[in-house]
């Protein structure tokens, strides 16, 4: 008898599980179909959209315009981009022509100099020249000028 009571048991307890199993399941199910219509609902809804926009063939200036500006900003974007990363090179490119022609410029300051000093010259040892000829004496000028 016990174990007749046992066995009726178990099969009571299995009848009473599968009926909440089969509802679980029937649950998934209707959430599953749920979304199946939500996402079918969604593509009904762009493609009508998709439609609207399409029906009407002129389109508004100010859309193009907003387009434009779109387009022009994304290019814009790219090549504010582009320099940035150029500009660590061409921070450095600067540095150095800057050095090369202040370096070049200290190398010709004294050039510079040497040559008004012997232009100096020369137009002082003329003018005394002309002059001593203009009295009529002759000296001997003691020293040579080299040009540099």
């Amino acid at each position: 008898m016990s174990n007749q009571m046992i066995h009726e048991l178990s099969v009571q307890k299995k009848s009473t599980e599968w009926p909440n199993s089969s509802l679980s399941e029937n649950k998934i199910k209707n959430v599953i179909d749920k979304i199946k219509t939500i996402r079918n609902q969604k593509k009904k809804i762009s493609k009508e959209k998709g439609k609207l926009t399409n029906s009407c063939n002129k389109l508004c200036y100010n859309y193009k315009i907003i387009e434009l500006s779109k387009k022009s900003w994304q290019t814009l974007k790219k090549k504010n981009t582009r320099l940035i990363r150029k500009s660590v090179f061409l921070k450095k490119i600067c540095v150095e022509q800057l050095s090369i022609s202040i370096f070049l410029g200290i190398i010709n300051i004294p050039r510079i100099t040497t040559q008004l000093f012997v232009d100096s010259t020369k137009k002082i040892l003329d003018r005394y020249i002309y002059k001593n000829e203009e009295n009529g004496e002759k000296k001997n000028i003691p020293f040579i000028l080299f040009r540099l």
